[in-house]
């Protein structure tokens, strides 16, 4: 029944039948990032009025359509039962059992996710949730320019994610090295896949230019308070002002040494024993192999299972080509330096016929690659690079050549793309366990 009110959904979403003429008008200009916590507090409250840059269809108020209770959520989730399967977000914000670290130094992690890809709409939710949790103004603004208010195992957290957010290419043994001196394998683990998975949601919402809500659980939220006098004028030290610059992509030659070495390569946290791997996921689904990231994940069996569904869902459904969803993982797995993400792709891709000569192509930005992949791979590309300068335009031109559900799905796999590499790669993860 959830199913069918999903499709009534996507199907009454009118915009998102074809695609649209980019307008003339679209800005491209990202927003400014704001440098102090009072242009911070400022921006979030000023990003309610914002427009979207696919329609966000209006509240429904009539008990008797069948949209109302779907659409009465945050609009982050409107934008997603309007434009996605259900299946594709399955693993949203689900509470693992088996996961032992503090949920509000976890909102802590996402707060700095968010404040390093600027993305002013999760940024809000976590300033909402942190105070919630009994933090006050200046412990909150402390996250900006002090973190040596925090213990120290949790600086040692927040400068692994700043860095896995802002250099994920950058990211080496020696960080993990770092986290394991305060962190258990299994907290490592945690830490490592909640700083990825943030950054996954970040570059949907803001990918989006989603609104900010002026509600939460029926309560009317307002950000421009004032800020704490010890903080009004600290430029942030937490995060960068610059997108980190990635250097140019590797020859293919080296490309190809790389990619056959994940094959080979030991986790840098101890892999779970095959038998309790098998006990959560079946390998006979995979062909007797599992995902790398999968078997690593089955440290908590709920997550595991929740985002196989959710991954295997975006690889198999949709309004998508299964060709056009892995040369985008090959394009984030490129640019964020992910070998073992790449070399799933690629061997995917070889599957439905594409050479690794095609793959050249897509890496040396060839004219023989038709306009419509050309517009993907380019969003791909800065979304994945640089999401804080993403811009109307680059989305209206995206829907020169998709239809907005295509366009929200382009978005989503780039951002489970993104999710994927960083928890693979900062982890030396192989492309796959063999049963």
């Amino acid at each position: 029944m959830f199913e069918a009110l999903i499709s009534l959904l996507i199907l009454t979403a009118d915009p998102a039948a074809l695609p649209t003429a980019v307008s003339t008008e679209a800005s491209s200009a990202a927003k400014p990032i704001p440098q102090t916590r009072e242009q911070m507090k400022d921006a979030l409250e000023r990003l309610k009025h914002r427009q979207p840059r696919l329609p966000l269809p209006a509240l429904e108020d009539d008990p008797k359509n069948p949209k109302a209770n779907l659409m009465k959520v945050v609009n982050n989730g409107r934008m997603r039962f309007t434009y996605l399967p259900e299946a594709w977000f399955a693993a949203d914000f689900k509470p693992d059992p088996a996961m032992t670290l503090d949920n509000t130094f976890k909102v802590r992690l996402f707060w700095l996710v968010s404040r390093a890809n600027n993305c002013q709409y999760c940024l809000g939710h976590q300033e909402h949730k942190l105070s919630a949790a009994g933090m006050t103004e200046p412990q909150i603004a402390a996250l900006d320019s002090e973190w040596s208010l925090f213990p120290v195992n949790e600086q040692s957290a927040l400068a692994f994610t700043r860095k896995l957010t802002e250099r994920p290419h950058e990211v080496s043994p020696a960080d993990i090295k770092s986290l394991q001196s305060h962190f258990s394998a299994n907290e490592v683990v945690e830490i490592a896949f909640t700083a990825s998975f943030f950054n996954n949601v970040n570059r949907w919402t803001d990918g989006l230019g989603i609104p900010q809500d002026e509600f939460f659980r029926g309560t009317p939220i307002h950000f421009d308070t004032a800020v704490a006098p010890s903080f009004q004028d600290r430029i942030t030290t937490a995060i960068s002002l610059m997108a980190a610059e990635r250097p140019p992509l590797e020859s293919w030659a080296e490309t190809v040494v790389k990619l056959s070495a994940v094959e080979h390569r030991s986790p840098l946290v101890p892999m779970p024993e095959r038998a309790s791997v098998a006990a959560v996921l079946a390998p006979a689904d995979f062909g007797n192999t599992i995902p790398g990231w999968a078997a690593m994940l089955t440290v908590f069996p709920q997550t595991a299972k929740q985002v196989l569904t959710a991954v295997q869902a975006i690889e198999n459904t949709g309004d998508l080509t299964s060709e056009l969803k892995q040369k985008l993982f090959w394009v984030c797995a490129r640019e964020n330096r992910a070998w073992a993400t790449a070399e799933m792709a690629r061997r995917k891709l070889h599957l439905s016929g594409i050479s690794d000569a095609h793959l050249q192509q897509i890496d040396n930005r060839s004219t023989s690659l038709t306009a419509a992949e050309q517009a993907a791979f380019d969003l791909a590309r800065k979304l994945t690079t640089a999401p804080q300068s993403i811009a109307d335009r680059d989305i209206a031109l995206l829907r020169n050549h998709y239809s907005d559900r295509q366009v929200a799905q382009i978005v989503y796999v780039v951002c489970t793309a993104n999710m994927l590499d960083r928890f693979s790669e900062v982890l030396q993860l192989s492309v796959a366990e063999k049963e």
